[in-house]
């Protein structure tokens, strides 16, 4: 038997700003807003 997984490729698109991170994900449609800190990036 074969294990070999077909993965799809996910396109990680960010927008930086002062404050924020907003961090969208395609095809999934997820979104995500963070603080832009090193800890809350290191985190997420």
């Amino acid at each position: 038997m074969n294990n070999t997984e077909i993965q799809t490729p996910v396109n990680v698109g960010v927008d930086v700003g002062k404050a924020n991170l907003d961090i969208a994900l395609h095809p999934s449609g997820q979104f995500y807003t963070i603080p832009n800190t090193e800890a809350h990036v290191r985190r997420f």
